[in-house]
């Protein structure tokens, strides 16, 4: 039985999903400017500046200055974009789904894939962040570049559009330059779709490579930036650690209880043990081929590369945004083994059950970002103008509530769009402030300590 025609039609898609996205992230668009985002928005969006060193994501920086020429400092206009964004993402998992999940699913797995990843509650950095949009943004051009090299296209034409696509994701977060690893086997193998010959799209894509190599030489005068470094500073057991410590975030909420940590990942890790038992007894592949599950399951392994390296918290939702490309695989891999249910009934339950439980833990993770959007205005308005005679000594600035930002960076800025005087405003490290002369920060007799951490939050 061949589906409606409102489910096969694609004009309409874009539009109603990206119309979802700001359903679902409506009470969170009048959010103020958070931490790094005041940074941002004041030296690269009205100055034009780089807004930070140590980064290599000159697209992503361009547009926020486009924002700041647009409509200036305005926050609402920033998170537009940021929703839209996602929205834009989620219409791209659609059409990936269609690719990869074939027609002997029909489109309704795609559109659960979809779903899945527009509610998905553990990436919230890259869409209420408006910093987070780099992630976003290289997310967009991976996706681009992989439903066009997977399209009916030409061969030559897909192949060097989806390499002009990678190599702009690569110019807005290093999530991007794990791309060719992912797309190399299913290339090599021709699945799960018809890939052009393995030989051009090497062509392509090493020149992308390169290209994008050199432009970093151009800008920044070397191969790497010392954000990227810093992913490589660690032991071999820190990253060995990081793996579980991934596995659970794709799938669990972070919590403060190292107890129930342990409990949630045993039963996660037990369900993903069967799912993998009755799956192994189920497949059949030919030699030398893979299987549409197989290339979402290498497609996800390779994405979270990035997360491993980085590290993610089980405690909190910072670095979250680590999880936003991953969780396009995971979202697709999730949909595919929904429509391993014979049962429709069961299939639907299982889909909304997962939808629900969604949508939950997205909207307390918006809630943590508007009690941080809250925090942060609440210390900009109550901040004492600085003695007449002496400066204003700030201590305590509250860093995030759970994990979503506040002032981790960006208070001088944040002072700065306000029309505050920072000359005499002194930001005091915790526990450095004494009254005598060996003391970090020496307290003059005309200066006031202003102490942040003794108001409740």
């Amino acid at each position: 039985m061949s589906p409606p025609g409102w489910i096969r039609s694609r004009w309409w898609a874009p539009v109603v999903l990206v119309t979802a996205a700001f359903a679902l992230f409506w009470p969170v668009l009048g959010l103020s400017l958070l931490s790094d985002d005041h940074v941002a928005v004041w030296r690269t969006g009205l100055h034009g500046g780089p807004w930070r060193t140590g980064f290599f994501r000159p697209l992503a920086d361009l547009t926020i200055r486009w924002g700041g020429v647009l409509h200036g400092p305005d926050a609402l206009s920033y998170r537009i974009f940021n929703v839209a964004l996602h929205g834009l993402n989620t219409w791209l998992v659609l059409v990936l789904g269609r690719q990869w999940l074939g027609p002997t699913r029909g489109p309704w797995a795609a559109w659960m894939a979809a779903v899945l990843f527009l509610v998905y509650p553990f990436h919230l950095e890259s869409v209420v962040w408006i910093v987070g949009r780099e992630s976003a943004m290289a997310t967009t051009f991976s996706l681009i570049a992989v439903v066009v090299l997977g399209s009916d296209a030409p061969a030559a034409r897909r192949t060097w559009a989806s390499a002009g696509s990678f190599f702009l994701g690569a110019l807005c977060y290093e999530s991007a330059l794990l791309l060719p690893l992912i797309v190399l086997p299913l290339v090599a193998t021709r699945q799960p779709v018809a890939w052009p010959r393995f030989g051009p799209w090497a062509l392509a894509w090493g020149l992308a490579v390169l290209a994008q190599m050199g432009l970093r030489m151009l800008l920044q005068g070397d191969m790497k930036d010392s954000y990227g470094g810093g992913f490589f500073a660690h032991d071999g057991l820190t990253y060995l650690f990081n793996v579980p410590k991934v596995l659970g975030r794709l799938f669990l909420p972070p919590t403060p209880e190292p107890g129930e940590q342990v409990a949630r990942f045993a039963a996660l890790l037990f369900v993903i043990l069967v799912v993998i038992i009755v799956w192994a007894r189920r497949a059949r592949r030919s030699p030398g081929s893979m299987t549409p599950v197989e290339a979402l399951l290498w497609s996800l392994l390779v994405s979270c590369v990035l997360p491993v390296l980085g590290g993610v918290s089980t405690r909190t939702s910072e670095s979250d945004r680590f999880l936003y490309m991953p969780s396009v695989f995971l979202a697709l891999l999730l949909a595919f083994a929904l429509t391993q249910f014979r049962n429709r009934h069961l299939r639907n339950v299982s889909f909304v059950v997962l939808v629900a439980a969604s949508v939950q833990f997205t909207w307390k993770g918006l809630l943590d970002w508007k009690a941080a959007s809250e925090r942060t205005a609440e210390v900009i308005t109550s901040l004492p103008p600085a003695p007449a005679e002496g400066r204003l000594l700030v201590q305590g600035l509250p860093d995030n509530i759970g994990g979503a930002f506040v002032f981790r960076n960006g208070f001088a800025e944040a002072l700065l769009l306000a029309g505050r005087d920072t000359a005499r405003i002194v930001v005091v490290p915790p526990d450095t402030l004494f009254l005598d002369r060996t003391a970090a920060v020496e307290v003059g007799a005309m200066d006031r300590v202003y102490d942040l951490s003794e108001q409740q939050p």
